[in-house]
């Protein structure tokens, strides 16, 4: 492999800033030209409006992602803060400028639309005009979408408001530990002093992290009161039962997936109240907290991964997905499509994106955590899933729906922890089947009881009950006591822990990592046991966006419309448990 890159190449997106400005020019240019088709889409001339339409998407789409990117690595810097700004606002005139062409396709007849898809013309339109028939009846009168695309220009901000808020304007000073040694406080930060193993220092970075959002509470209860009448208004206006129902029709998910999720981790909940007893008592607390629940349990195995030693562990636990894979991990990593390590202004967490023709970039906040390691494997794995998908499918179904966007990401941290626990014996091994219980814990678990909030908080508004930041803190805390049991005690600030979840502004967004995690333990156990299996998985991440997320899965041998794989990942939690408990 060549030498290792730490930092961004976007010269691969647009060689100068000069290039940026010139499609930026073009693109503002081209929306106009929309205007011919409307009013007078026919089935004949409605190929030519889709074609043009895709042409505009995929550029402002590179612009967007470009301007983005920048930012991202410095939220400070006023002219990229600016940049977004100008094409956020292009975005919504684009958005504006097609407004039309969906309901006037969905005016034709399905016999019309049903000729269309057969047309050889229309093929990278085919699953597109499928959606449009199945729509037909959520689709409004032109006049309505284009009001509803005006109003979605300001409807969106409220994640954008918290994000401000939380990563811009919310600061921290300084924590202390026991031997009084002075720590920094931000978003990076407070997961690690989580995991520290001195026990002031998780209490302080706990309460000091908990005082900004409660500090703020009854501002950050408004915006997110907002962003829940949102939905539910829309889903309404949209004709949809309500905004779950608008949700999982999206990616024609039957409730019963839902449901499943839900009903099945709540049956494995008396399992899960085993574990965080077992925590207690290896901690050997009288009273546990929840700043304790992040501590490893074994401390000699809490070391620093370098980057260097992350890239050699993915590399080898990820060889079982064949030569080519192994090919584009070494371009990630030599060809600057990975931004690594945490500076002043750069945005917190984690993420990997790109556009149609640019590599998939990762943005990391490494600092030398064994998480960090897992958190690179993950994004790798959506990059992966991008590239396979962008470089298989026609544009127009490259784009992999977000239900499966955490299954391939999910199947390689589980793939990375399996290729440790191989060799692993003694105090490493009991370490990692503890991270293996905590991936559970704070992916199934933790993402499901996230859903089952969300799931509450809609409904509460949709029954027309009154929606208050001091009964979100209600809800909340009731689940927290339900899904961890009486082995911790229920701090007063984590009542107040949804106020700091960016995903609850994509509202149904989070029970998508434990279907990812659960999807993930089926795809992992017939990757390690079946060699002809890597070609029915490469056939899923090459999918993209050309079928339902449901039917992709049960190619691949996972139905979530049944219990089964929701059983087989709990039934790995009870054994994982049952093996660290002999150790």
């Amino acid at each position: 492999m060549s030498k290792i890159s730490t930092c961004w190449d976007l010269t691969q997106c647009f060689k100068t800033e000069e290039d940026y400005r010139q499609e930026l020019k073009k693109i503002s240019s081209l929306i106009n030209s929309l205007d011919e088709f409307k009013s007078n889409l026919n089935s004949e001339n409605a190929y030519l409006c889709l074609q043009k339409q895709s042409e505009i998407s995929k550029g402002i789409e590179a612009i967007y992602v470009y301007a983005c990117l920048n930012r991202d690595l410095d939220l400070a810097n006023p002219k990229y803060q600016a940049e977004t700004e100008v094409v956020e606002k292009l975005l919504t005139d684009f958005s504006t400028a097609t407004a039309f062409i969906n309901p006037e396709i969905a005016a034709f007849s399905s016999k019309d639309l049903e000729k269309m898809i057969c047309d050889k013309r229309y093929e990278n339109y085919s699953f597109y005009l499928k959606e449009i028939l199945r729509n037909k009846k959520h689709i409004l009168t032109k006049d309505s979408e284009e009001l509803l695309s005006q109003i979605s220009a300001f409807s969106s901000d409220f994640k954008k408001i918290f994000q401000m808020f939380d990563n811009a304007d919310l600061q921290y000073s300084n924590i202390k530990d026991s031997n009084g040694k002075s720590h920094k406080l931000d978003h990076a930060m407070y997961s690690r002093h989580l995991k520290s193993f001195d026990r002031v220092l998780r209490e302080n970075a706990f309460k000091k992290y908990y005082k900004g959002y409660m500090a703020y509470k009854n501002t950050i209860s408004s915006i997110y009161i907002a962003s829940v009448k949102k939905d539910c208004s829309i889903a309404k206006i949209r004709k949809f039962e309500n905004a779950l129902g608008k949700s999982l029709h999206s990616d024609n998910i039957k409730f019963c997936v839902y449901e499943n999720l839900l009903s099945s981790v709540n049956k494995y909940l008396p399992v899960l109240h085993e574990y965080i007893e077992l925590r207690k008592k290896i901690l050997g607390f009288d009273e546990m907290n929840m700043w304790d629940m992040y501590v490893s349990l074994v401390e000699d195995e809490s070391k620093d991964y370098t980057y260097e030693e992350a890239i050699e562990i993915v590399k080898k636990a990820l060889l079982p997905l064949g030569k080519d894979y192994q090919n584009l991990l070494n371009k990630a990593f030599s060809e600057g499509w990975v931004d690594v390590y945490p500076s002043k202004g750069k945005r917190s967490g984690a993420y990997s994106w790109g556009y149609y023709s640019s590599p998939p970039y990762l943005l990391l906040n490494y600092s030398n955590t064994l998480s960090d390691v897992f958190t690179l494997a993950h994004e790798l794995g959506h990059s992966m899933h991008s590239y396979y998908s962008d470089k298989t499918q026609c544009y127009e179904k490259a784009g992999y729906p977000i239900f499966v966007a955490e299954v391939a990401s999910t199947v390689n941290e589980v793939l990375v922890l399996k290729h440790m626990l191989k060799s692993a014996k003694g105090q490493e091994k009991k370490y990692l089947l503890n991270y293996y219980l905590e991936m559970f814990r704070t992916t199934l678990f933790r993402q499901t009881m996230f859903a089952e909030f969300e799931y509450l908080a809609h409904q509460i508004y949709e029954n027309g009950e009154p929606l208050t930041g001091e009964l979100l803190n209600d809800v909340y805390l009731k689940l927290n006591k339900k899904y961890y049991g009486q082995g911790v005690k229920h701090n007063k600030e984590i009542a107040y822990e949804w106020a700091r979840v960016p995903h609850f502004y994509s509202a149904f967004y989070v029970y998508k990592y434990a279907t990812g995690l659960t999807s993930a333990i089926t795809i992992v156990c017939n990757l390690l046991s079946d060699s002809t299996y890597i070609e029915k998985y490469k056939t899923f991440l090459s999918s993209g966006g050309s079928d339902y997320p449901i039917e992709m899965l049960k190619k691949v041998g996972v139905n979530l419309e049944t219990t089964l794989p929701f059983e087989v990942a709990l039934g790995e939690y009870k054994k994982i448990l049952t093996e660290f408990a002999a150790l």
